[in-house]
């Protein structure tokens, strides 16, 4: 039996077939005298050392025994072998293994590719997701990473969705409106657990945003839907809207079925460990006096972004369709404040000054609230980047500190720049005080821009077009970024644990 427990220890296994191109090696440890390992990769299939040795193409040397090394090329076959080195040259060589990275369309610079437009000026070890092409990139734009099928399956329809990196180094995602977290070779961790309620309440749906906390739970949001009996905008009350059961019948003229969010966590069993229901906030809001078309209420806000700040214990959400973000006490959640218009019975809606149809509300490390503007309320101007202070008194305005316009890199598909023509878009704080943009429609592109406004690296997600036979923009929701070479090793490495969906009481969801 050692032999074999012997070979559980070599990463990539005999025959592995790999969605990445930057891989961990591991492989059992030698003698005692051992002094140090070296790793050595070459390019095709050997079974016999003296040809494999002769088409050695990569050599690593590393003091314990794994290692991360990156080859050149999806679609190729690869043989490597550890060497193990001691004092007065001796070396012993391990046995040969073999293994082949993967090759999928999208990544193989005929479908789609990431265009860099502004490189680094010097080397990092930074690395880019674009969810809209399932992949990930080095800042060069070369792919080094690539989602393969999830769940034995994945049409071309699968949408994926906020595809980033977590805090304990997995993968997590929204596949066609359900939450994913995967490792690094693709192996589902975890997925919500299938609502049993689906269908009856509107629940069973996700959409937006889904991250992983530091605790190992998980937090995304869900919708809700809720019966409105239509009245005129001031009209409304409480009783306006009901829950939605099958003895409701919706109608376009006076019952309809409106989206509230609601905000879900999850433990690691798929059990809910607690919810926040926008409606309970909503039904004894100003939402009433939100005038819409011919007159009546537009109760339908939007929730587009929420951030937790686990810190502090606040949740920040966003509502777009009023242009406000509300903050809850958590776990009560209970509201702390309010930042947006407020609209009161027979008073004209004004346009809120700070922001507009904004969206990725986030937390800087110093504790100042930011976002990502569409800015609406005016037209001729890009989206930005908005950073403010709180001023810690309920309804008091934010005060803003800094903002940029999304100017320098972007690359623009559609001509209107209009009200319908800006959505979507994050920006993300790195240490280095510097922020990671992405925007989303019409622009499609990425960036980093420091606080001095200048933007040090560019990108474009971009499919090839067969009828225009040209390059264009390929729709990306949400970009993200490792930033460093720490937590890309943690991801590595992390390909080494199992899925945990078999665990009692986790529901695994239908299969996409």
């Amino acid at each position: 039996m050692l032999p074999l427990q012997l070979l559980a220890q070599d990463l990539p296994g005999e025959g592995s077939a790999l969605n990445y191109r930057i891989i961990g090696f591991s492989f059992p440890g030698a003698p005692a005298n051992t002094t140090h390992y070296r790793l050595e990769i070459a390019e095709g299939n050997y079974p016999e050392a003296t040809a494999f040795e002769q088409h050695i193409n990569k050599t690593i040397n590393c003091n314990g025994s794994r290692a991360i090394a990156e080859v050149p090329a999806f679609g190729k076959e690869y043989t490597w072998r550890a060497v193990a080195l001691a004092t007065g040259g001796i070396a012993t060589k391990m046995a040969l293994h073999h293994f082949i990275t993967l090759v999928v369309p999208r990544i193989n610079d005929c479908e789609m590719r990431l265009k860099v437009t502004t490189p680094f000026d010097k080397p990092t070890d930074k690395y880019a997701f674009s969810d809209g092409n399932r992949a990930l990139y080095n800042m060069k734009g070369d792919p080094v990473w690539f989602m393969p099928n999830i769940d034995g399956t994945q049409p071309n329809n699968f949408d994926i969705r906020d595809l980033k990196l977590s805090p304990t180094g997995s993968i997590t995602f929204l596949g066609n409106n359900w939450p994913y977290e995967i490792n690094y070779d693709g192996k589902v961790l975890w997925a919500a657990p299938k609502n049993p309620n689906a269908g009856t309440q509107g629940e069973g749906t996700f959409h937006h945003e889904f991250v992983k906390l530091n605790n190992g739970h998980y937090m995304v949001f869900g919708n809700e839907l809720v019966a409105w009996h239509k009245c005129k905008a001031g009209d409304c009350d409480s009783n306006s809207i009901v829950s939605y059961n099958s003895s409701v019948k919706p109608d376009s003229t006076q019952i309809l079925l409106i989206p509230f969010c609601t905000i879900i966590e999850y433990d690691a069993m798929g059990n809910i460990a607690w919810k926040w229901r926008s409606v309970n906030y909503f039904k004894h809001s100003d939402i009433f006096n939100h005038e819409g078309i011919n007159g009546y209420a537009n109760i339908d806000a939007h929730a587009n972004a929420f951030y937790f700040d686990e810190k502090t214990k606040k949740i920040y959400v966003s509502f777009k369709d009023i242009n406000r973000i509300v903050v809850l006490k958590y776990p009560e959640g209970t509201i702390v404040n309010e930042y947006g218009e407020h609209f009161k019975k027979g008073v004209p809606e004004k346009t809120n000054p700070q922001f507009s149809e904004q969206h990725a509300v986030r937390v800087s490390a110093k504790g100042y609230l930011y976002l990502f503007d569409n800015d609406i309320n005016h037209a001729s101007r890009l989206p930005s980047i908005v950073m403010f202070k709180e001023q810690g008194v309920p309804n008091a305005p934010l005060k803003e500190l800094w903002s940029a316009q999304c100017a320098v890199g972007s690359e623009k598909i559609d001509a209107d720049i209009s009200r319908l023509g800006r959505q979507g878009g994050i920006a993300t704080e790195l240490p280095d005080n510097k922020m990671f943009v992405s925007m989303c429609f019409p622009y499609w592109n990425m960036f980093i821009m420091g606080l001095d406004k200048k933007v040090i690296w560019a990108a474009t997600p971009q499919k090839y077009n067969i009828t225009e036979k040209k390059w264009v923009a390929n729709p990306s929701y949400r970009s993200s970024i490792i930033n460093s070479r720490k937590e890309l090793e943690q991801l590595i490495w992390n390909a080494e644990k199992n899925g945990i969906n078999n665990l009692p009481g986790v529901q695994r969801p239908i299969k996409i």
